[in-house]
C-alpha cells in the first residue's frame, strides 16, 4: 500500500487522516476486519505525511492483532527498506515467503486485496474502479465475506452518482442491488444487525438516486427499518437523514444529523444540517430537494423529466434576505463542513449562494473562485459553471467602473463557454438534457458578450452536436460573423444537418482552393464521410481517412509547414513515448484500449495512478506530460477525458502545445490505425510503432534530413 501514489494536497491528506482517526475513535465498527482496514488507511496517510514513526507503530499494532496480515507485513518490509535496516527486511521477506507456500495463502492474499481496496476507497475515490476490481478478485476466493460485499456495493453506488448515462446507471444499480440482496438473504444467521441496517439504507439510497423510479413510500421503509435495527450507527443516521432531506422531511433529517454529529461529526452531516437551516429562511427557494411526488404528471417520461430538473437545474431565483439566526447557523455548518473536508466542494457552492442572498458579494465570489471545478462530476460542473457565470453578470451590473464591469463580463462568458462545452458532451448520451438546462440563455450570453474566438467555438459546437438546440437562431448569425467564406458557411450548415456526402462533394469539386476552407472543417467532413464507408466500401474509406490524417499529422505541404513553424524552433528533439491518459471507464474500455494497442503494436503496458503509460520511459506525472510538449498524448474519448482532474487544463491549452492530441475509441482502433500511411497496424514490430511516432511528431526539417 505504501507504494501507491495519489495526487492529493497536504490539507486533503490531513483531512482524510482526521476522518479515519475519528472513525477509529468514535464510531461503532462492525468487527476487527473493519478496524484493521481503517488502521491500514491511517498507516498510508501517516507515511505520506512523513509521520513515519507513528505509521510504524500502528503497523506493529495490526500485526499484534493479525500476525499473518500480508498488507501489514509488506508495508513493514518497505519501512525497514526505507531505513536501510536490511536484516529486518530479510526477516519479514522470509516470513512472507513462508506464508506464500502455506495452504491458506489464497485467503490471505484475498484479504490483502480487499484491504487495499478499502484503503483506496477511503483515500482517493477517483480510483474507485480499481478498488471495485480488487474487491471482486477477493470475493472470488471468499464469496461469503459480507463486509467486502457491502463495501463493493457501496463503491458501485458511489460510482453511479457521477454517471450521466441512464443505461449505465440502471445497469450498475441492478448490480449493486443484487449484491446487497445477497447480504439481506443471510440475515440474521451470518449477518448482524449493524451490517443489516447499513445494507438497508444503501438499498434505499440506490432507489432514491434512480430517476426512473418514484418509490418514496417503498423506499422510506428501508430507512425506517434500518433505524429501528441499529439507530446508533453513524452511516445509518447520515444516509437516512439524506433521504429525508430529499423528500423535504426536514425535522426528521435534522434530528438524525444532530445525533450523528454528537457521535462523530463529519463534513456530510454539517453540510446537510446547513442546508436545513438555510431552507428555514423565509422566502428562500428550496435548492436541494431532489425528489417530490408529482401528482399532476400524466406520463412516466414527464415525471422523470421533472425529477431530473429538480436535481440538475440551477436555481432560477436567489432571494435577497437579511442576516438572521438561520443564516448564521447555516453559515457555521457550511464552514465547519468545509473545514472537516476541503474536498467537499459542494459546500462552497451552497455557501456562495448563501452569501449572495445576504448581499455579501465578495465572500460569494471567493467561494466560487475556491471551487476546483476540474475534480467535480460533469453534472456539478455544468451547474456550477452556469451559476458562477450568472453571478459574474449579476455583479457586473452593479459595478460603476467600466474596467471592473468588463472583467466580470469576460469571466461570466468564460463560465458559460465551459458550461456549453460540457453540455455538448452529455447531450448525445441523454437528449432530454436539452429540456432541463436553459441552453438558449447561455448561448445568447456567449453570443452577446464573447470575442470572435469564443463565438467561433460556439459555432463549431452547434455545427457538430445535432442535439444542441438553436432555438434562438444564433447559428445563422454566427455563420455570417465567423463562418468563413460562402462555401465554408454552406459546408458548416451541411455538417450541422449531418449531410456529410453533400459536404464532401462540395468541398472536393467546388473549384475553390482547399487552403481557403478551415482545416478543422475539412477534417470533420473527411472523418465523418469516411465513417459512412467503413465496413462497406473499405478502399474508399481508407482513401478518405488518409485525407483526414494528412491534415492531422503533416503529410500535406500546408500542414507540414505548420508543424515546422510550431515545432522545430521550440523542440530540439522528440521522445517517442505515448501516454494513455484516462480515468478507468465503468465498462473497462480504458483497459481494453491499452490491451488493443498491445495487440496491434506488441507494446508492454503498465498501470499506475489512473493513467496507462505505454512506450519507452518511466511513469511520469501527468502535469509533466502537459508541460513537456514533445510527448504525444493519446486520450480516450472526450466524455471520460472531461472527468479527469487535468482534462480541463489539457483541453484549454491544447492549441498552444506542439505535441499532438489524438482522440481514439477502443472499438475504432483498427480502422484508425489502418488509415495511417506507411504503418502496418497488424505488424507487432516495435519499429513500426516508432515510425508512427515519427509520423506524428516529425517536423519538415526532420523529414528533409531523413530524405
Amino acid at each position: 500500500m505504501l507504494e501507491e501514489s495519489f495526487s492529493l494536497k497536504v490539507n486533503l491528506l490531513s483531512a482524510k487522516l482526521q476522518k479515519v482517526e475519528n472513525a477509529l475513535r468514535n464510531e461503532i465498527l462492525l468487527d476487527l476486519q473493519e478496524e484493521i482496514c481503517n488502521q491500514h488507511a491511517k498507516v498510508f496517510l501517516l507515511w505520506t505525511l512523513h509521520e513515519q514513526i507513528l505509521a510504524k507503530e500502528i503497523t506493529i499494532e495490526i500485526l499484534e492483532k493479525d500476525p499473518n496480515n500480508l498488507l501489514a507485513l509488506t508495508n513493514q518490509a518497505l519501512m525497514f527498506l526505507h531505513y536501510e535496516n536490511f536484516p529486518e527486511v530479510d526477516r519479514v521477506l522470509e516470513k512472507l515467503n513462508t506464508l506464500k507456500n502455506s495452504t491458506n495463502f489464497p485467503s490471505l492474499e484475498a484479504r490483502g486485496k480487499a484491504e487495499i481496496a478499502f484503503c483506496i476507497s477511503r483515500i482517493s475515490f477517483p480510483h474507485y474502479q480499481r478498488a471495485i476490481e480488487l474487491f471482486k478478485e477477493a470475493l472470488q476466493v471468499c464469496p461469503n465475506n459480507y463486509f467486502w460485499l457491502f463495501r463493493l456495493a457501496l463503491l458501485i453506488y458511489r460510482g453511479i452518482r457521477i454517471l450521466h448515462d441512464k443505461e449505465k446507471m440502471e445497469k450498475f444499480s441492478k448490480e449493486a442491488t443484487e449484491i446487497l440482496q445477497r447480504i439481506t438473504s443471510n440475515y440474521p444467521h451470518h449477518v448482524n444487525d449493524q451490517l443489516m441496517a447499513k445494507t438497508l439504507v444503501l438499498l434505499g439510497s440506490l432507489q432514491n438516486i434512480a430517476f426512473v423510479h418514484s418509490r418514496t413510500r417503498t423506499t422510506i421503509k428501508y430507512f425506517q427499518r434500518a433505524c429501528s435495527l441499529f439507530p446508533q450507527d453513524r452511516f445509518v443516521m447520515e444516509k437516512s437523514a439524506s433521504f429525508y432531506l430529499t423528500i423535504a422531511k426536514y425535522e426528521d433529517a435534522q434530528k438524525l444529523l444532530e445525533e450523528a454529529i454528537k457521535r462523530n461529526e463529519t463534513s456530510l452531516s454539517h453540510h446537510h444540517l446547513g442546508i436545513i437551516y438555510r431552507n428555514q429562511i423565509p422566502g428562500y427557494k428550496d435548492l436541494c430537494v431532489k425528489k417530490l411526488p408529482f401528482s399532476n404528471c400524466k406520463t412516466q417520461e414527464l415525471k422523470e423529466l421533472k425529477v431530473e430538473k429538480r436535481i440538475l437545474k440551477c436555481p432560477e431565483i436567489i432571494p435577497d434576505i437579511e442576516r438572521n439566526e438561520s443564516v448564521d447557523k447555516a453559515e457555521y455548518h457550511f464552514k465547519r463542513a468545509y473545514g472537516l473536508d476541503p474536498s467537499n466542494l459542494h459546500v462552497l457552492y451552497d455557501l456562495a449562494l448563501l452569501y449572495r442572498s445576504v448581499r455579501e458579494y465578495e465572500n460569494a465570489m471567493k467561494c466560487f473562485e475556491d471551487i476546483n471545478f476540474s475534480v467535480l462530476d460533469i453534472w456539478e460542473k455544468i451547474k456550477y459553471f452556469i451559476q458562477y457565470g450568472k453571478f459574474c453578470f449579476f455583479l457586473a451590473d452593479k459595478k460603476e467602473s467600466e474596467e471592473e464591469k468588463q472583467d466580470l463580463i469576460d469571466a461570466g462568458t468564460d463560465m458559460f463557454v465551459c458550461a456549453i462545452n460540457h453540455l455538448s458532451e452529455i447531450l448525445v448520451l441523454n437528449k432530454r438534457q436539452k429540456q432541463i438546462w436553459d441552453i438558449k440563455k447561455i448561448m445568447k450570453g456567449i453570443y452577446n458578450f464573447a470575442d470572435t474566438e469564443y463565438k467561433s467555438n460556439l459555432m463549431k459546437l452547434i455545427q457538430s452536436i445535432k442535439e444542441l438546440p438553436d432555438e434562438g437562431g444564433i447559428f445563422p448569425k454566427l455563420l455570417k460573423e465567423c463562418g468563413g467564406n460562402e462555401l465554408s458557411q454552406k459546408l458548416r450548415l451541411l455538417c450541422r444537418q449531418e449531410k456529410f456526402q453533400q459536404a464532401f462533394f462540395h468541398l472536393e469539386f467546388s473549384g475553390c482552393q482547399q487552403s481557403e476552407i478551415d482545416v478543422d472543417l475539412r477534417k470533420t467532413i473527411y472523418l465523418q464521410y469516411a465513417k459512412e464507408f467503413y465496413g462497406k466500401r473499405q478502399k474508399v474509406a481508407t482513401i478518405i481517412f488518409k485525407k483526414y490524417y494528412e491534415l492531422c499529422f503533416g503529410y500535406s505541404q500546408e500542414s507540414g509547414h505548420k508543424v515546422c513553424t510550431l515545432s522545430s524552433s521550440k523542440i530540439p528533439f522528440f521522445q517517442y513515448d505515448v501516454y494513455i491518459l484516462t480515468s478507468k471507464s465503468d465498462n473497462g474500455d480504458a483497459k481494453h484500449l491499452a490491451e488493443s494497442l498491445v495487440t496491434y503494436f506488441g507494446l508492454q503496458t503498465s498501470y499506475g495512478d489512473s493513467d496507462f503509460t505505454l512506450g519507452i520511459g518511466k511513469m511520469v506525472n501527468v502535469h509533466k506530460v502537459m508541460e513537456d510538449s514533445c510527448h504525444i498524448g493519446i486520450f480516450y474519448s472526450p466524455d471520460i477525458l472531461s472527468e479527469t482532474e487535468y482534462a480541463m487544463e489539457i483541453m484549454k491549452n491544447r492549441k498552444l502545445k506542439t505535441g499532438k492530441i489524438f482522440l481514439i475509441n477502443s472499438s475504432e482502433i483498427p480502422k484508425h490505425l489502418q488509415s495511417f500511411p506507411n504503418v502496418d497496424y497488424k505488424n507487432k514490430n516495435h519499429t513500426e510503432l516508432l515510425r508512427l511516432f515519427e509520423l506524428l511528431c516529425s517536423s519538415e526539417i526532420d523529414r528533409e534530413m531523413d530524405g
